[in-house]
């Protein structure tokens, strides 16, 4: 963004599982600030105010509300007219350096070994985490473990080739062999490695 001549900051966002484990951009533009989330699936930028927004960027509602008290905007989505909360952040600058570290770390996180895909469509949203997938949206509501192939799912609902989701799934099992020889805290079922 800023290549093109825009002016962010990049913004580090607390989630459930960690502190500082999701990052997003802030877009400075004609005296106002947006929260620019692809990462998230937000694909349009979304108004950082101090009064909650809500929009509905593609597809699935979101709203953005500050808490005056500890200096933070949180991230909600609605689920069945249930608010639930995504992730929060300050506005506050992240230098490049202290956001490599994080980024860097991230790759060591339990959370992080396995295939992870989301995508939102007209449909709605579809999410897959090794063998389990949620799909919601239009009159579609499913959530649980798949038994087939996680390449054969993979290719079927989000079309990228199983020969590629395979060379994945080998470099994530490589990475838990080398986390474990590093003494980093890896899942149990890696011990069989």
């Amino acid at each position: 963004m800023d290549y093109y001549g825009y002016t962010t900051h990049i913004i580090m966002a607390d989630m459930k599982s960690e502190k500082n484990s999701h990052c997003a951009l802030i877009l400075k533009y004609n005296s106002n600030e947006y929260l620019l989330d692809p990462g998230y699936l937000i694909h349009k930028p979304f108004l950082v105010s101090k009064s909650p927004v809500s929009q509905n960027p593609s597809f699935i509602p979101v709203s953005l509300v500050y808490n005056k008290e500890n200096d933070k905007y949180s991230l909600f989505t609605f689920q069945n007219k249930n608010l639930k909360l995504r992730y929060s952040f300050r506005n506050i600058s992240t230098s490049l350096e202290t956001f490599q570290q994080f980024w860097n770390s991230s790759f060591h996180w339990r959370t992080m070994h396995g295939i992870c895909l989301s995508k939102r469509d007209e449909i709605g949203l579809t999410y897959l985490h090794n063998h389990y997938l949620k799909r919601e949206g239009k009159g579609i509501a499913f959530k649980g473990k798949f038994q087939e192939e996680i390449p054969e799912v993979v290719n079927n609902i989000f079309e990228i080739p199983s020969g590629l989701v395979q060379k994945a799934e080998k470099a994530l099992k490589d990475n838990l062999i080398y986390d474990k020889e590093l003494g980093y805290k890896v899942p149990e079922w890696v011990s069989k490695y």
